[in-house]
């Protein structure tokens, strides 16, 4: 719940980070790994996590209270590798060298409002019919609409169709441990 409204999915598979920007940084990546070929990504981004009370199986940043009432517009671009990585030993070795594409964006700068303080952004990324599932490693951007600075707390949800998790993580060394520990 994000200060008294129930906050729901139409994903049966929900994996959530909270976290927080501050030193006014232009963004912020966050790192997910796949794994298993799945047709349809949803991802939401809500500033400022205000009274959210987090799920069992959520990532939290450490200490993401410490600005937890601070908000921004949020911006957010799907970003793909321009080599796939697929196989989870390579996370760290491949993904360090990769260079990204942004592939899809959206800051829903005026089409939703939730509140005087809460902003929300979501995006459904869907391959074109020719193209592949997604699988293996990809990244997501999180700015501020409008060129501003990331300043603020903000909880990003991803949601898939079927019962097996994203993981998530905002570095890619802590990224390769969760994903060799499953």
């Amino acid at each position: 719940m994000v200060d008294g409204k129930r906050i729901q999915s139409e994903y049966q598979s929900l994996s959530g980070y909270i976290g927080h920007c501050e030193n006014d940084q232009l963004d912020e990546y966050l790192y997910l790994w796949i794994p298993y070929p799945i047709q349809e990504v949803g991802i939401r981004v809500i500033s400022p996590i205000g009274a959210y009370t987090p799920a069992t199986k959520d990532i939290i940043e450490s200490n993401p209270l410490l600005q937890k009432d601070i908000s921004f517009d949020p911006f957010i671009v799907f970003e793909i590798p321009n080599t796939s990585i697929v196989d989870k030993s390579k996370i760290l070795e491949s993904g360090s060298k990769v260079t990204w594409k942004s592939t899809f964006k959206n800051d829903d700068a005026n089409e939703k409002v939730t509140g005087l303080k809460e902003k929300e952004t979501a995006s459904v990324i869907r391959p074109a019919a020719t193209s592949p599932k997604f699988v293996g490693l990809y990244r997501v951007k999180i700015a501020a609409a409008k060129d501003t600075k990331l300043i603020g707390s903000y909880l990003m949800q991803v949601g898939t169709v079927g019962n097996k998790s994203i993981i998530i993580s905002d570095n890619l060394k802590d990224l390769f441990k969760k994903v060799s520990n499953q």
